[in-house]
């Protein structure tokens, strides 16, 4: 398993770079993708897709697993924030913060746009979430502190209302879609929603001393559903729950961060490390997890600058 490195232009490592994890020592790095503007990227049957600059507009890059450039889109002015496959590989979607967008994307080996959601400038697009069977699509509306949900045929069922001032970010949900799990980057929260009617039935806080600003940023959960964590940029903090039966969290530990702004993070595929990207401290931490989980001690440092979004990638 390699695990895919992306993030904001920067010299010299623009692009998706990789690397292996061998007890949680990194292996040397080794640029994939040469593409400026990687911030976000999925992947499907062993197909990458990226964001990307495109003539210096907004675009998206399909590659294979050698990275060769398999099509090349211009979407928009400005590039997306966040893209995802739906679970089947049939479609791809993409949302813009910056122009308040959507663009649904069918996909048979190669991406052609289906519809494109224009929700508004204010409405700051940033994430896309779809059930498991695919028959709903969740997108994030940052900037209407609103979760918007779609059918399968793309109308519109519902908007779920967040406190005013919350920005849900981004997404995850447990292996059988009872719950969804949003965490909010200006109001620092997890938000616990009940995906059979769609309701809000927890809302947490991630700060130790909120008189300092932060702003939350990535979720995960663990294979088996039992651990949820969350990052926080400002007071650098990694946030570990336990996930009860019921669905709801309880905090475990409050991990402080070796280095600046935790962008993004990732479970190992054993999970016996996370892989923390510390988008201004230009590194990448491999810290090992103990028996229950908890993050421990860092095992490893690579540095790569600038990065945003790490993912892992069959070789």
């Amino acid at each position: 398993m390699n695990y895919l490195f992306g993030g904001y232009p920067s010299v010299p490592t623009t692009g998706i770079v990789a690397a292996g994890l061998d007890h949680g020592r990194f292996s040397k790095p080794q640029t994939l993708i040469k593409a400026d503007y990687t911030t976000y990227f999925d992947s499907y049957n062993h197909v990458l897709a990226t964001i990307q600059k495109t003539a210096g507009k907004g675009g998206i890059g399909l590659y294979d697993h050698n990275g060769k450039l398999l099509q090349e889109i211009q979407e928009s002015e400005k590039p997306a924030c966040y893209l995802c496959f739906s679970h089947d590989g049939r479609h791809l979607v993409t949302t813009n913060y910056h122009e308040g967008t959507a663009h649904i994307y069918a996909y048979d080996g190669q991406l052609t746009l289906v519809k494109r959601l224009v929700f508004g400038d204010g409405a700051k697009m940033h994430c896309a979430w779809f059930d498991k069977a695919d028959q709903r699509l969740i997108l994030s509306a940052l900037g209407l502190d609103q979760l918007i949900v779609l059918d399968h045929e793309l109308n519109e069922l519902k908007r779920i209302d967040f406190p005013k001032g919350s920005g849900v970010r981004h997404l995850v949900s447990d292996a059988q879609d009872h719950y969804l799990y949003a965490v909010s980057e200006l109001s620092n929260e997890i938000f616990v929603i009940d995906l059979s009617d769609l309701s809000i039935v927890q809302q947490l806080s991630m700060l130790m001393d909120e008189t300092q600003s932060s702003a939350g940023a990535a979720i995960r959960l663990s294979k088996d559903g039992r651990h949820l964590y969350a990052s926080t940029r400002g007071q650098d903090l990694i946030v570990h729950f336990h996930v009860m039966k019921n669905g709801q969290l309880e905090l475990n530990e409050i991990y402080h961060c070796n280095h600046q702004t935790p962008r993004d993070f990732l479970l190992s595929e054993d999970e016996k490390y996370m892989l923390i990207a510390y988008q201004d401290s230009d590194c990448i931490d491999s810290v090992a997890l103990n028996a229950d989980m908890a993050l421990r001690e860092t095992v490893d440092t690579l540095k790569l600058p600038k990065i945003v979004c790490i993912k892992a990638f069959p070789q």
